[in-house]
């Protein structure tokens, strides 16, 4: 039940937009407070984009569920400008993801929007307005409404025909860095555990971890690169058994989980089992490579990375000593 608990806060559900039979469409403006600065910046979003948005003659009601919102994290009521949130969802999750769950339904109920299942080749939504009905394991792919990556989320919400992003394509290839270009600072071989502090790094970097992945159901491998207020992390799921095996890439952030990629591969990764994990901060970016791949990149992180941890924990959050970890190296790029 825990894990399932946590896997819930990595991707939002919608349902599609539905008629209130108990409101009707009453041109007020009355949008709860919390909710009020998100509804500021969209359009503030929108007059950046050529749109005015305008509430004055539709109104708009922004408010807490009172028990309707069901299995939705929100909803509009079509053709009111009526959004409800489901309140003990919105209080787990960051600005960044309650951003995202009012522009979701503000597209909805502002713009007639309806949902846009489509995905980049590399397997990352196309727009914020994915929802229901979804797919098998398609129901566990974030939508990364985080960084870079925001703006074009943004954009295609007010322009559904923009242009497809630069990183919707990326091709990074892994190079190997010439001894005289970086530094060693940690090393360590047959551990079971990996809890290293590095010292606060705010230049490039490289983390390399070989290791043998935990397979028990009630299991999860567990890998943080950060600090301790804010870190990315690589959750690694055996098969649970409800189709949720796979592993996300995600950021911890305002005690928060925040889901940017999924994938339910682990045992074809180049042709083998996942069995090895860089991650190198240059250009910019943290690039994730696992087995030799690139996989997902994401901002360089805010604050200098001071913790590499990695680790295996069953349900109950106790330690698993099974977990092989071969080798490790933290090394400093010059």
């Amino acid at each position: 039940m825990k894990k399932l608990l946590f896997l819930s806060i990595l991707f939002l559900t919608f349902q599609n937009c539905r008629k209130n039979p108990d409101i009707g469409a009453s041109g007020e403006y009355l949008v709860d407070p919390v909710f009020e600065p998100y509804v500021q910046e969209f359009i503030a979003e929108g007059a950046k984009r050529g749109q005015t948005i305008d509430f004055s003659d539709s109104g708009l009601i922004v408010e807490f569920s009172d028990g309707s919102v069901q299995t939705a994290s929100g909803f509009c009521y079509v053709g009111e400008h009526h959004v409800v949130i489901d309140k003990s969802e919105w209080t787990s999750l960051s600005e960044d993801v309650r951003g995202f769950l009012l522009f979701h339904e503000l597209g909805h109920c502002e713009l007639d929007r309806g949902h846009k299942n489509e995905k980049f080749s590399n397997d990352v939504w196309q727009s914020i307005m994915r929802g229901s009905p979804l797919q098998g394991t398609e129901v566990w792919i974030p939508i990364p409404f985080f960084g870079f990556r925001k703006d074009y989320f943004i954009d295609e919400l007010f322009n559904p025909s923009v242009s497809a992003p630069s990183w919707a394509n990326p091709n990074f290839t892994l190079t190997s860095i010439p001894d005289g270009e970086k530094e060693v600072v940690q090393t360590a071989e047959n551990i079971n555990r990996i809890n290293e502090r590095v010292g606060g790094i705010d230049g490039d970097y490289e983390i390399k971890i070989d290791f043998n992945r935990i397979k028990e159901r009630t299991n999860r491998t567990k890998l943080i690169w950060g600090n301790t207020t804010q870190h990315y992390y690589i959750d690694i799921f055996p098969d649970q058994g409800f189709n949720v095996s796979g592993y996300f890439i995600g950021v911890r952030k305002e005690d928060s989980d925040n889901g940017l990629f999924y994938s339910t591969n682990t045992i074809n990764i180049n042709g083998e089992e996942l069995n090895n994990i860089i991650i190198r901060r240059e250009d910019g970016f943290e690039k994730v490579f696992m087995n030799g791949e690139f996989i997902f990149h994401i901002d360089q992180q805010e604050m200098p990375i001071s913790l590499v941890k990695m680790e295996a924990t069953n349900s109950a959050g106790m330690l698993d000593p099974e977990l092989e970890i071969n080798g490790f190296e933290f090394s400093k790029i010059n």
